[in-house]
């Protein structure tokens, strides 16, 4: 096989694993809670981006699921509209939680359905801006005392298998390349 031939596969492999994933996964834990976001995009570059989907992977006091499997809801205050909720990445940490409609707010709240519970991120107590900050509140509204457990968020992005697989073919094809050479 040649050089030329190798590069034809890998440009090809390259087209097919970028169209693989259209979305970016994010990390998100504090205490002993821990799940992830689905936005758009494909790449953490700095940017905002819109939160598709919202899920709990471990949790010692809130039930597991996601948005999307209906256990959970955007939004936790009456006069709330469930509008898109967008994170602002600066391309090392998140900068800035948006949701936007009648109760504009720099904090996302996520109310767990057939429950009281609700996960609250950049909002460390009532009223108050804290970007690097998450709580999981129990009660009819969350306020100081009523946290289950609360403290510094950290969220990540997820490297796309795409690199990986990218990564991959370039080694292969060097190694294939390296081996024609000392044949």
């Amino acid at each position: 096989m040649n050089v030329c031939k190798l590069s034809g596969i890998a440009a090809a492999l390259t087209l097919l694993v970028s169209g693989a994933q259209a979305n970016q996964v994010w990390n998100w834990s504090f205490g002993s809670e821990a799940g992830q976001f689905v936005t758009d995009g494909s790449s953490p570059v700095a940017g905002q981006y819109q939160v598709l989907d919202f899920s709990v992977t471990a949790s010692g006091f809130a039930a597991l699921g996601s948005l999307s499997g209906g256990q959970y809801t955007m939004g936790a205050f009456a006069d709330s509209v469930a509008a898109p909720y967008f994170l602002t990445w600066d391309g090392s940490a998140v900068t800035d939680w948006t949701h936007s409609g009648l109760n504009s707010f720099h904090w996302l709240v996520y109310s767990q359905k057939n429950s009281n519970n609700k996960y609250l991120f950049g909002w460390n107590a009532p009223n108050v801006n804290q970007i690097d900050a998450a709580g999981l509140w129990q009660g009819v509204f969350p306020g100081p005392g009523s946290a289950s457990v609360a403290g510094a968020l950290s969220v990540s992005a997820v490297p796309e298998p795409a690199s990986y697989a990218l990564l991959l073919a370039g080694l292969l094809a060097v190694g294939r390349i390296a081996r024609r050479r000392s044949a």
